[in-house]
């Protein structure tokens, strides 16, 4: 669970400099003291966030948008 709030909160700030235009990207980004090449750290979170997106569309009821969003923070430990 660490693992995953890690990878998104460090996806969030690749984001803003992809948004705000930063110069250079880094081709290694360091989590928790380990280098991770960009590669390998975007296909983890493309699984994250594929697997978030399938289960909300298989949603079978509408929800209140706090129960969407623990749903969704649930659903990015499920690998099925």
């Amino acid at each position: 669970m660490q693992r995953v709030k890690t990878y998104m909160s460090e996806a969030y700030k690749l984001r803003n400099k992809i948004v705000h235009g930063s110069a250079k990207l880094d081709k290694v980004i360091t989590l928790d003291k380990q280098d991770v090449p960009i590669g390998d750290f975007i296909e983890e979170i493309g699984c994250y966030l594929r697997n978030a997106i399938k289960n909300y569309l298989y949603m079978p009821e509408r929800k209140s948008k706090d129960q969407i969003l623990k749903e969704l923070e649930d659903s990015l430990f499920d690998n099925n």
